[in-house]
C-alpha cells in the first residue's frame, strides 16, 4: 500500500511484528504467573511434607491403637468363652445339687415318718424290759439243758 508515495509496508511488518510480539509477551507472562517461585514452591512443599509426615504418624498411632483393640478384643471373647463353659458347669452342678437336695427331702420326710411312728408306739416300761430280760435268761438255760442232754445221748 503506498498512499502518497509513502510505503507503508515496513511500517505494516513492523506492527505486525511488534503485536507478534506483544502477544508471545502475553503468553509468557500467563504461562509465568501460573508457575510459582521456587521460594514459594519450597515453602509449599516443606508444609505438605510435614502435612504427609504428621499424617503418617497419626495413621501409625491408628494401627498400633487398631491393634490393641483387636487384642484386647480377642482377649475378651476368649473370656467371655470360658465364662460361658464356667456357667454351664455351675448350671450342672447346680442341677445334680436339686436333685440331691430332692433326695435329701425325700430322706428327711421318710426320717420324720419313722420318728412320729417311733413316737406313737408304746414306749416299753423297766418292768417289761426286767421281764423279757428274765424270759431271755430262762431261755438261754433251757437251750443249754438241751445241749447237755444232747450231748448226754450222743
Amino acid at each position: 500500500m503506498e498512499k502518497e508515495g509513502i510505503d507503508l509496508s515496513m511500517l505494516k511488518t513492523r506492527v505486525k511484528h511488534f503485536f507478534e510480539r506483544a502477544q508471545a509477551f502475553d503468553q509468557t507472562c500467563s504461562t509465568v504467573a501460573d508457575r510459582v517461585s521456587s521460594e514459594k514452591q519450597s515453602q509449599e512443599l516443606a508444609m505438605s511434607q510435614a502435612f504427609c509426615e504428621d499424617i503418617e504418624a497419626k495413621r501409625s498411632q491408628n494401627q498400633v491403637t487398631l491393634l490393641d483393640d483387636e487384642k484386647s478384643l480377642n482377649d475378651i471373647k476368649k473370656k467371655i468363652a470360658l465364662l460361658e463353659a464356667e456357667a454351664k458347669e455351675v448350671e450342672v452342678s447346680i442341677s445334680k445339687r436339686r436333685v440331691e437336695a430332692s433326695d435329701l427331702d425325700a430322706a428327711l420326710k421318710k426320717a420324720n415318718e419313722e420318728s412320729s411312728r417311733i413316737l406313737k408306739t408304746i414306749k416299753a416300761s423297766d418292768e417289761d424290759q426286767f421281764i423279757l430280760s428274765t424270759q431271755m435268761k430262762e431261755l438261754e438255760a433251757l437251750k443249754d439243758d438241751l445241749v447237755s442232754f444232747k450231748l448226754f445221748l450222743g
